[in-house]
């Protein structure tokens, strides 16, 4: 079973465009992006909004993992910011469902696969 597969029936399945830019602010979420792309920046933050310029961290396209940061946690004031394509699709499931994922053999695989990369583009 993919990891889309095991949590599309329990995800909340978000539309997601440039006209909406939203922050991965919550750690005890993660999106899954079903289809299209979602460009993820950094960006400097003020009483929680985001302020400043935007710098690019990575494309994020469909199977890849985006993984929610408490910027309050990470001693800075550094925020990060979604933008997804015309026609995006994400599944937002919440981080504790996703670990108890991990005991199925194949969306571990997924699962660690796109965790790699997140921290990967977070380097």
């Amino acid at each position: 079973m993919t990891l889309a597969t095991a949590i599309a029936g329990e995800a909340e399945r978000l539309e997601v465009s440039g006209r909406e830019p939203f922050q991965l602010d919550d750690p005890a979420r993660v999106w899954l992006v079903e289809a299209g792309t979602v460009e993820v920046f950094a960006v400097q933050a003020r009483d929680g909004r985001s302020a400043g310029p935007r710098s690019h961290l990575c494309s994020a396209t469909a199977g890849d993992l985006l993984f929610g940061l408490d910027p309050g946690r990470r001693g800075n004031a550094v925020t990060l910011v979604a933008v997804g394509a015309q026609n995006t699709r994400l599944l937002r499931i919440d981080h504790s469902r996703l670990r108890a994922l991990a005991a199925d053999a194949e969306a571990a695989g997924e699962l660690a696969a796109g965790l790699d990369r997140w921290i990967t583009w977070l380097s």
